[in-house]
């Protein structure tokens, strides 16, 4: 009886939404088995075909490199974004990497009981905008992009290779190379970037750890950030944005009008710039948690696929 009323609480627990996290047991319970698009893999062994020059433990060391983003929340960003974002990474022009820095060991079946990774934004060679077809020989890192997150098991009923990250972080999406950006906000702290804060991802790593599947993403984009940059929106090709010409345009006036800010944009040089900060102002989601109405929430998903032999630490030199 004693042992049928701890079974029982133990299935109220997980039924309420409870799991078991990190680097713990959790009581073993009759296998149920799952079906549909959110079913992953149990097990995922990174020592299996580890890419070369990476640590001992299979993992520390990696580097992978989105494949797919997509916002799903709000709408007014993901018109314009999602296409945009699709092209750019189908191409190598918009370049955004988890690089593993540091992994502490579990003995539990999970990747690691802590993973610490740098998220930035990179680039490639060769290094022409266009590149005509040529394939990839190297990426690296963009110096100033780089912010750290904390990984750590997710809970114990998404299985044992998904993990999230510990506490809020940030993220820096630039897109194009030092001197030749795509996006155009030369005021902003990190220069030409789209910078999100309240970041909460989820992943799952899949068999071998060559790939990230199942990413969620949640983030706050905060307006005032957002009034200072613009976006191209190209068509046909990069060459129809053109920064050549980009002066020090400064931050943009204070409650400034719709005029002023397309009079904002135009400075960026050749090609039809836009504010983010408009499209954000179409959005009633509020951050979480809430920032007023000084941020938005978005939402989207992501996958990444392991590119470390092709990377070759931060770009201009160093790891």
């Amino acid at each position: 009886m004693y042992h049928a009323r701890c079974l029982l609480l133990l299935l109220l627990t997980l039924a309420s939404g409870g799991c078991w996290v990190g680097d713990t047991p959790a009581p073993q319970l009759p296998v149920i088995e799952a079906s549909g698009p959110g079913e992953v893999s149990e097990t995922c062994d990174c020592l299996q075909s580890p890419p070369d020059g990476i640590a001992s433990d299979g993992l520390q060391g990696r580097v992978y490199r989105f494949t797919e983003m997509v916002i799903q929340d709000p709408e007014a960003l993901a018109t314009i974004l999602n296409s945009l974002w699709a092209a750019d990474l189908e191409v190598n022009i918009l370049n955004l990497f988890f690089r593993i820095v540091t992994t502490t060991p579990s003995n539990l079946g999970y990747p690691a009981q802590r993973i610490t990774i740098e998220a930035m934004s990179g680039w490639r060679t060769p290094d022409e905008v266009l590149l005509s077809g040529a394939p990839v020989e190297s990426f690296c890192g963009l110096p100033g992009t780089e912010v750290t997150l904390d990984l750590e098991p997710a809970d114990e009923c998404a299985g044992k290779c998904r993990v999230r990250t510990a506490e809020f972080g940030a993220m820096n999406f630039y897109a194009g190379d030092e001197d030749t950006p795509i996006n155009c906000g030369p005021a902003l702290e990190v220069r030409h970037s789209i910078p999100i804060s309240q970041v909460e991802a989820r992943f799952n790593f899949d068999e071998d750890c060559g790939r990230l599947i199942g990413g969620t993403l949640t983030a706050c984009l905060e307006k005032p950030k957002a009034k200072g940059l613009c976006v191209c929106l190209r068509q046909g090709g990069t060459d129809a944005c053109d920064t050549s010409g980009m002066v020090n345009m400064g931050d943009p006036p204070p409650n400034a009008t719709a005029e002023e800010i397309r009079d904002y944009c135009r400075q960026c040089g050749a090609g039809m710039w836009i504010s983010l900060g408009t499209l954000v102002d179409q959005v009633e989601t509020p951050c979480d948690p809430p920032m007023g109405d000084l941020g938005v929430k978005i939402s989207g998903i992501f996958s990444a696929e392991d590119i470390t032999p092709l990377y070759s630490g931060v770009c201009g030199g160093g790891q």
